[in-house]
């Protein structure tokens, strides 16, 4: 082949692969950029994912700060009440409603009846804020095996108008006291005459033979003031 020929075709495909070449690098080009621009948009999606995810903490931690916020106004308001009450009842000279009852006197014997006794009863007389003459108490007196002299004792969680004023197991198990138990008529009598200030728990004395419920309490008592409760018991099952 002549030289002359053999140059002319070397020239046209050097030319030739200049353009190929070219176009692959603008490809190459095209690609970068396309994966450079979803790397942006994935890049801003998890930023602004993670942001409206620290939005909403931040949301929920101000919403809790204002709910506690809440609780201590509303235990700072229920504390100044309870303070008023017992201030009211010592203007009013009416402490002395508030001491323990006279003991029953009682000499438990050994018993082999472990059965609880439900107490129904209706309130006759009320001092304090905590109930009012008519409102129901109702409970259960438990039968308990003791190691001590006569071999058991009772325990009693009182509630009357639904709201506990004697016996509950936190932040200790109270509500215990000694008691002698009968079976004909189904009955209990039994005492605890300390207060919460000097045994934890309110004083506390139960009769069904005379149909009689005493619950009385100083200002440690657990609805935070001094109250008594007299009721008639209506039922014994």
């Amino acid at each position: 082949m002549p030289a002359g020929r053999r140059k002319a075709r070397a020239l046209v495909y050097t030319s030739t692969m200049a353009q190929g070449g070219g176009g692959t690098a603008w490809i190459w080009i095209l690609v970068g950029l396309g994966v450079l621009v979803s790397v942006c948009c994935i890049g801003t999606g998890v930023a602004g994912y993670f942001g409206f995810r620290a939005q909403e903490a931040r949301q929920a931690e101000a919403v809790e700060e204002l709910m506690r916020y809440d609780e201590a106004s509303r235990r700072q308001e229920e504390e100044a009440m309870r303070q008023a009450e017992n201030e009211r009842l010592l203007a009013e000279g009416m402490q002395g409603d508030f001491e323990p009852p006279t003991s029953l006197g009682l000499s438990p014997g050994p018993s082999s009846d472990r059965a609880p006794r439900h107490i129904v009863a209706v309130i006759t007389r009320a001092a304090g804020s905590v109930a009012s003459v008519g409102d129901r108490c109702e409970f259960d007196v438990q039968v308990l095996d003791s190691d001590q002299p006569p071999g058991y004792w009772c325990r009693a969680l009182v509630e009357c108008r639904g709201t506990r004023i004697y016996g509950t197991d936190t932040p200790s198990p109270n509500g215990f006291f000694p008691c002698e138990v009968y079976g004909a008529p189904l009955g209990v009598a039994g005492e605890d005459l300390q207060t919460s200030t000097f045994g934890g728990d309110g004083a506390f004395q139960i009769d069904t033979r005379v149909g009689r419920l005493t619950v009385v309490d100083d200002a440690a008592s657990m609805v935070g003031a001094p109250f008594r409760i007299e009721a008639a018991i209506s039922e014994v099952r």
